[in-house]
């Protein structure tokens, strides 16, 4: 990307087809499939307490987590904060793609699992956020396998041609992408959905933001 092509701190995601879901693994990831978004617009980082103070002031964090992914947030609250900026928590499979790309990698590095690329795994702690630096995804962003659970907009619900029956699917909880430093490898892929109560502020539950790409730009276009 050419500087400019983004908003100050986000990545262009362009328009096209991706791999998403998978066969392989928990149902509520089938049926693998290749879907066609628009381009967007996505934090290259994870919110972080700082970020988020300058919009909630009253907002308290441990000392040395300034730049640590704020955590310990509700959905409302992500939402909340994501319009007080001008933007927007993304859909899950705008997440997916952003985490992962076109050609369905199981994590956003690659798909091989690699402890050094993602801060997951017992004994691990919240991080700066940026410092799993080689575990950055295909379009720049970093974190998206561990260090915080990320909310989305989406309901988790079944996708189109899965059979499988749940009773938490429909409009009673959002999904969240991309595990914790809390989960594991399983947890870390990019395909991975988790999802909670939207009044649920898990310790380790935050999220980063997205923005709609203006119709007409040479963005949306690509």
């Amino acid at each position: 990307l050419e500087e400019g092509d983004a908003p100050i701190g986000m990545v262009l995601v362009p328009a096209g087809e991706f791999v998403c879901g998978t066969d392989n693994s928990s149902p509520d990831e089938a049926p693998r499939r290749v879907i066609h978004l628009d381009a967007f617009y996505i934090d290259r980082y994870e919110v972080t307490n700082a970020d988020f103070a300058k919009v909630f002031p009253d907002h308290k964090y441990p000392e040395g987590r300034k730049f640590c992914p704020v955590t310990g947030v509700t959905w409302h609250r992500a939402v909340a904060y994501a319009q007080a900026v001008g933007k927007r928590l993304p859909t899950e499979l705008e997440w997916e793609k952003a985490a992962r790309g076109v050609e369905g990698r199981e994590y956003p590095w690659g798909n091989e699992f690699d402890p050094s690329r993602c801060n997951v795994g017992p004994g691990s702690i919240l991080r700066k956020v940026g410092e799993a630096r080689a575990g950055v995804s295909p379009y720049g962003c970093h974190d998206m396998g561990g260090n915080a659970y990320e909310w989305t907009a989406s309901w988790y619900d079944a996708y189109p041609g899965n059979k499988a029956i749940k009773q938490e699917y429909g409009q009673l909880y959002r999904t969240l992408r991309g595990g914790s430093y809390r989960t594991g490898a399983f947890d870390a892929r990019s395909a991975r959905r988790w999802y909670d109560h939207m009044g649920s502020a898990r310790e380790d539950y935050g999220f980063r933001c997205a923005k709609d790409v203006e119709r007409g730009s040479s963005d949306a276009r690509r």
